[in-house]
């Protein structure tokens, strides 16, 4: 008796591919998809992106920022900013994960009370300014190791003992011949024990523009969606118990047709979705205070574009489903993998760039960073376009596809 339900058990699953694919595909890929996530960030690979004011341009501030555009953990944008103003605007914008101010001469150390360099960054990428940083005083030890010393000598000379003419003349002149070295030859590697940040480099985080964390804000459409899907999947299941009862025949038998039976389902899976996410902004707004009321119609028009596109691919998983465990399993499989790529799990700022390269062209990408865009960064409408008409193009395709798969299927 054991045996023989072992043996049928085995058959069923054998048989069933759709439960293959989520006992044997599903675990591996999101086992991957977060071990390139993880790897990167647990093993310092992070590439962050990052721009840099140079407002000395001296000797040193132009080494620096060829050492920053020769490092391979850090990627620099080829848009230079034209002042501090626009430099934080991209940082707001999450153009770059952090911007880098050269605000003094990082070789004249005795003659300023406040660090030379200062890192810009957001709440919403906190991480990234410390590592940041890091790289910095990091490539300051590797390719400008004879500024990093002649700091330090000026440190000592201020607060212990100044060196005498002869002393300062034989400084120079290893310090000169370290520095010809690096230019001629190959960088030093650099030292684990850094000179401190708060002597080299300040941090700084833009002031919130809401007043909750900006997590808050993340995660509200991040997670909002990624349930949106499950849900319009679960309500665009109807469509095949209708189908497998006879229902659908009798319903296109009358005066009514595909066209119009798919637009049904499709503004109710609408509404649904529309009403979901307003309960979620809701309650961000009561319990931590998300203000999205006064940001309301932009709101309304990324909330619709992302219930729409929602409901108009759950419409055609299952039209192209034949029962309804097959849209179980699809759908899972779809919607977790979209989740972890596109930024419902974990940051796409965190990820390599490949893999954030690959996200952009998800649906969740659009809808999170779109609703981020409006109430984190408080961009303009107009800058929102291009996601919603991404999601509406993706409705509408979503659609046709939707009513011209049933129609063949029942006509055929």
């Amino acid at each position: 008796m054991i045996i023989a339900v072992f043996r049928v058990m085995i058959l069923s699953l054998l048989r069933d591919r759709s439960a293959l694919v989520m006992a044997f595909l599903l675990p591996p890929v999101i086992y991957l998809i977060f071990a390139a996530i993880f790897s990167v960030t647990a093993g310092g690979d992070l590439q962050l992106k990052i721009s840099v004011l140079d407002q000395v341009r001296s000797e040193t501030s132009q080494r620096l920022v060829q050492a920053l555009r020769k490092s391979d953990d850090i990627r620099v944008s080829d848009k230079a900013p034209k002042n501090v103003k626009n430099l934080e605007s991209m940082v707001r914008r999450a153009e770059i994960d952090a911007g880098v101010i050269i605000m003094t001469d990082p070789s004249n150390s005795s003659k300023n009370s406040h660090a030379p360099i200062l890192i810009i960054g957001d709440s919403a990428r906190a991480i990234a300014g410390p590592i940041i940083s890091g790289h910095v005083v990091g490539l300051f030890e590797q390719y400008l190791p004879d500024i990093a010393y002649r700091r330090k000598i000026a440190d000592l000379e201020k607060n212990f003992v100044k060196l005498s003419p002869a002393q300062s003349a034989q400084v120079n002149l290893i310090l000169g011949g370290m520095k010809q070295e690096i230019i001629s030859h190959q960088p030093q590697e650099p030292r684990e024990n850094h000179e401190s940040n708060n002597q080299l480099v300040e941090q700084k985080n833009l002031p919130n523009t809401s007043k909750a964390a900006a997590t808050v804000v993340y995660y509200a459409g991040a997670v909002g969606f990624m349930f949106l899907l499950f849900s319009a999947v679960q309500g665009a299941m109807s469509l095949i118990d209708e189908r497998q009862n006879g229902i659908t025949a009798r319903m296109l038998s009358g005066s009514g047709g595909v066209t119009k039976l798919v637009f049904g389902k499709f503004l109710f899976l609408v509404l649904l979705g529309f009403i979901q996410l307003t309960l979620i902004f809701s309650l961000a707004d009561v319990v931590y205070g998300l203000d999205f009321i006064t940001r309301l119609p932009a709101w309304l028009l990324i909330t619709i574009s992302a219930a729409s596109c929602a409901a108009a691919s759950a419409l055609v998983m299952a039209v192209l489903c034949h029962t309804r465990q097959q849209a179980t399993h699809l759908s899972n499989f779809l919607i977790l993998v979209m989740s972890a790529l596109g930024g419902s799990m974990i940051p796409r700022f965190l990820m390599p760039e490949w893999l954030q390269n690959l996200s952009g062209f998800l649906p969740s990408a659009w809808v999170i960073e779109a609703y981020d865009a409006l109430l984190w960064q408080g961009v303009a409408t107009t800058d929102l376009f291009q996601s919603i008409i991404l999601m509406l193009s993706l409705s509408i395709i979503g659609l046709f596809i939707a009513v011209m798969s049933l129609n063949k299927t029942i006509n055929g």
